[in-house]
C-alpha cells in the first residue's frame, strides 16, 4: 500500500516560496518547481523524494531528474571501471 505524503508547510514558508516562484497552486493543488528540469510537479512523495532535513520536507529535484542523474552516474562509473590502462 502506497501512502501519499505531502508535507504541511508553515504559512510563512508557503508565502516565501510563492513569491520566489518555487511553488504554485493549480487545479491539482500545490506544485513545486524542480531545480533541475524547471517543471512544476505536485509537491508530494509521488513526484519528489522526502528529505526531513529540508524546510519543506522534499528534495529539490523531482524523482525523474534524480533517476536520470543516478542512471548517468552509474553509466559513467561503469565506463570508468571497464577502461583498463
Amino acid at each position: 500500500m502506497h501512502i501519499l505524503f505531502s508535507p504541511v508547510w508553515p504559512p510563512n514558508l508557503t508565502a516565501m516560496r510563492i513569491r520566489s516562484g518555487k511553488i504554485i497552486f493549480s487545479a491539482v493543488g500545490r506544485e513545486k518547481n524542480c531545480a533541475k528540469c524547471k517543471e512544476y510537479w505536485p509537491a508530494d512523495n509521488e513526484f519528489y523524494h522526502t528529505n526531513p532535513s529540508r524546510s519543506d520536507g522534499l528534495q529539490d529535484w523531482c524523482k525523474a531528474c534524480y533517476a536520470e542523474w543516478q542512471r548517468n552516474k552509474r553509466l559513467k562509473v561503469k565506463e570508468q571501471s571497464t577502461c583498463v590502462h
